[in-house]
């Protein structure tokens, strides 16, 4: 129906939205089953973003590098977090202060909800501030 209203004459109404019924036709997200996970890494480069999700709760190991580098924290973790329909993340670790992991993680909190941050930067690092403010847990991981 929507490629006949697609193809229906000019001046023919609201034809310029008749793309937005092949929508309907676009699968839903499935469903992960109880007990199963999914691990996507993704390709950012210099350092490290993993995203692991089970079927209630979804947790990102790092961010990748961000404006001091290739802005991958910008450019693809966060848009892959909302393009997976990513859009808490009950967890977000962030290993390491270099900037390849770290670095995207300004990004990240700014794109999605994130209800507990764990990592082992520097007390004074700007991310714990920023991550307060968005309502974010924070728990700073210490030797031993």
């Amino acid at each position: 129906m929507g490629v006949a209203w697609a193809l229906a004459p000019r001046g023919w109404p609201l034809r310029f939205a008749a793309p937005l019924t092949w929508l309907l036709l676009a699968p839903a997200q499935p469903s992960m089953p109880y007990g199963d996970f999914r691990i996507t890494a993704l390709d950012i480069g210099q350092g490290s973003a993993l995203v692991v999700e089970t079927a209630h709760h979804a947790l990102l190991f790092d961010a990748g590098p961000g404006p001091e580098s290739t802005h991958a924290g910008e450019r693809i973790t966060a848009p892959y977090l909302l393009a997976a329909g990513v859009r808490s993340l009950d967890t977000f670790i962030v290993s390491h202060s270099d900037s390849d992991h770290s670095g995207g993680a300004p990004a990240v909190l700014q794109t999605v909800e994130v209800k507990q941050l764990l990592a082992s930067l520097p007390a004074d690092n700007p991310l714990w501030s920023d991550a307060r403010k968005q309502g974010t847990s924070t728990l700073r991981c210490v030797a031993g």
